[in-house]
């Protein structure tokens, strides 16, 4: 949102992008959407998401929580640190180790693509989702983050 606004970017401006990514991938959308380029710029500078257990129940309470953390346009507000980001994925790993799995609800259907967007490889990314065997390849932190993001 900084850079939306012309303000001054730093570390948080990607930790905000990780919100984004993390917020489609748990729920199926963008986070900020819009007709064209211009108004998703927008929206990212000024309009709050849906909250990501509304767009998707199945999310976990601390995985919503994250994101939104992440999503923050405050930068005072925001997750400060990669390393904070990674203590929490940590932290509901285990937590989601130690709760009994619940039955997973139908997915939601995907977005048509827009013209306007760049192949940005979420298809992939959203494939792990579906496909287990497919996050294989996968290693260190991602591996932490997939499994999250797969529940």
């Amino acid at each position: 949102p900084e850079q939306a606004r012309g303000q001054k970017v730093d570390h948080r401006s990607d930790l905000f992008s990780l919100g984004s990514l993390l917020y489609r991938l748990c729920c199926g959308r963008f986070a900020f959407d819009g007709d064209h380029a211009y108004a998703v710029v927008i929206a990212i500078g000024t309009e709050t998401p849906v909250p990501a257990r509304a767009a998707n129940p199945d999310v976990p309470p601390a995985v919503a929580d994250l994101i939104h953390a992440l999503l923050e346009k405050d930068l005072g507000a925001r997750v400060a640190s990669a390393n904070e980001v990674v203590a929490r994925i940590a932290a509901v790993e285990a937590e989601l180790e130690r709760a009994p799995v619940a039955p997973a609800r139908a997915p939601l259907p995907p977005e048509p693509p827009r013209a306007d967007e760049p192949d940005s490889g979420i298809e992939e990314l959203l494939a792990l989702k579906a496909d287990p065997a497919a996050a294989a390849g996968l290693s260190g932190r991602a591996v932490s983050v997939w499994r999250v993001v797969k529940r």
